[in-house]
């Protein structure tokens, strides 16, 4: 039974092999076949040709497959599929044309690559965008002026005037106040010894010392307003020989102050004792009491060109002699001033170039419907602006009087210069708008005064305020200004619905109207 399962094994394997040799010899007579066709065969190739040869496709002779009629398919498909070898793509990558065609897309690549970088470092030391300088901690925040004597008849019974002051200082702070100049705390005649005393009605040291106490704790500066305090007489200031504290009464009083905690003085260009040596020996203590983060520093307030002056010496000339220098920016009137007064006072100051770090106050009296555009003006220009309590912005728990300025208006305005740096650092631009105005129907006023603007250019950042000082709609024509975009963002107004983006060439100012535009 072994013997006949191999014996029928083995024949099965000669007819699989039997069978496989007579498939391969089709196969290769059909290969040769189609290479007969394709050398021009005349049974391999149109359908002419076996008619000339007298076959046809059904016929005896005939072939039921049909030729390619194309020449050489084969033979070329098979030469452009083959693969390049090792020898046949290095011999192609050595040649001469080779070899160029590389060292021109290389250069062509590398100088694309320097030309990228230097357009971009052009693009970088062109574009207006200088680093932000640190800033000390007077240049940061408004100042306001406090007169301690306006909380004497607030009811309260004893000297209570210094206490109120405390109290009102996290009010001041949350309208975004950063330093408080203390006036009156002095009566008048004191001789230079006596400077340590404060006026009994008002209040005693130690309130003194607890408002020192409250301004530290809610990040507030506290200044002595010195103005008006006559110390010829017992001192000798102008004496350039004599600068010891043992030869000069004042100082030891300014020294007891700033070691109680003040962060400084103001003194006032028209008093009979401000000359160069003053400054000169005030700046000197306050520089050895100060450290890096309490920086102490002094104060002139600076009158008008056409008010009385005492003092006809200028040593604010030299500006290196104190931190700050406030200028008023309406003149001294025993009435308050027109809008065309007004006006024409922002643009001389607006026009005047600026040496120092500036610094800001209102100075005349206004009309109550100009109140809320020089508040607007005042904090919006670069430097430090000085309000007036009680005048510029009206106490808390007092009901607002016509001509004061909204409070709420002064906090927005201080938020605003917090996150826009364009408006303490910006360069100040004055700008000439062709206007036109609506007057109002029925009005026989005299021409409205011009619409003021300037602008705070700071980096990549473009910031427009926008004033109108009369009681027409006033329309802008900004396209004789190129510096102005056609569009900005609405930032601040004083009026009633301005949000969002706005167009120039569309914008109308309501009457007593402030706006506050970003590009």
């Amino acid at each position: 039974m072994q013997a006949h399962a191999d014996h029928k094994r083995e024949r099965r394997g000669r007819d699989q092999r039997a069978q496989n040799k007579r498939a391969n010899q089709k196969n290769q007579l059909h290969s040769e076949k189609m290479s007969l066709g394709a050398e021009g065969d005349p049974s391999s190739g149109s359908m002419a040709a076996r008619r000339a040869a007298g076959s046809t496709p059904c016929g005896p002779g005939g072939s039921e497959t049909v030729p390619l009629l194309i020449s050489g398919i084969a033979s070329n498909s098979r030469l452009h599929l083959a693969p390049m070898n090792k020898k046949e793509l290095l011999s192609v990558v050595g040649s001469p044309g080779w070899r160029k065609l590389h060292a021109l897309l290389g250069s062509l690549f590398w100088v694309g690559w320097l030309a990228t970088v230097g357009v971009a470092i052009v693009v970088i030391a062109q574009s207006p965008n200088p680093a932000a300088p640190r800033l000390r901690w007077w240049q940061k925040a408004p100042f306001c002026r406090l007169q301690a004597a306006l909380f004497l008849d607030s009811g309260h019974t004893g000297a209570r005037a210094i206490n109120e002051v405390r109290d009102r200082l996290p009010y001041l702070r949350n309208l975004g106040v950063g330093a408080l100049i203390l006036e009156g705390l002095f009566p008048r005649g004191l001789p230079a010894p006596a400077i340590t005393k404060l006026n009994e009605s008002l209040g005693t040291l130690l309130q003194f010392q607890q408002l020192l106490a409250e301004g530290h704790k809610t990040d507030m500066r506290i200044l002595l307003d010195l103005c008006d305090l006559d110390f010829r007489d017992s001192s000798t200031l102008n004496s350039s020989d004599q600068t010891e504290e043992s030869t000069n009464p004042v100082l030891p009083g300014l020294r007891f102050w700033l070691e109680q905690g003040v962060g400084g003085f103001s003194i006032c260009d028209t008093d009979a004792a401000y000359s160069v040596h003053t400054l000169l020996v005030w700046r000197d203590l306050m520089r050895n009491l100060s450290q890096e983060e309490n920086e102490r520093i002094l104060v002139v307030s600076k009158a008008e060109e056409t008010g009385p002056r005492r003092n006809v010496s200028d040593p604010v000339g030299n500006h290196s002699l104190v931190d700050m220098i406030t200028r008023a920016f309406l003149p001294w009137s025993p009435r308050p001033l027109s809008a065309q007064d007004v006006a024409v006072a922002m643009e001389t100051h607006l026009l005047r170039p600026q040496r120092e770090w500036p610094s800001w106050t209102v100075g005349g009296v206004l009309p109550g419907e100009l109140q809320n555009i020089l508040m607007v003006l005042l904090m919006t220009l670069p430097g430090t602006p000085v309000i007036s309590y009680g005048i510029d912005i009206s106490p808390s728990q007092v009901r607002r009087r016509p001509g004061h300025s909204d409070s709420a208006l002064f906090r927005s305005l201080s938020q605003l210069r917090s996150r826009e740096e364009a408006l303490i650092l910006g360069k100040l631009t004055f700008l000439s708008l062709s206007n036109s105005s609506q007057t109002i129907p029925g009005s026989a006023l005299p021409p409205s005064p011009p619409t003021l603007a300037f602008l705070c250019s700071w980096s990549c950042t473009r910031i427009l305020v926008l004033l109108n000082l009369s009681p027409d709609i006033q329309r802008l024509d900004p396209r004789g200004v190129r510096s102005l975009p056609a569009a900005g963002v609405f930032l601040l107004s004083t009026g009633p619905g301005r949000l969002g983006s706005c167009v120039l060439e569309t914008l109308q100012l309501q009457p007593w109207e402030a706006v506050v535009i970003k590009f």
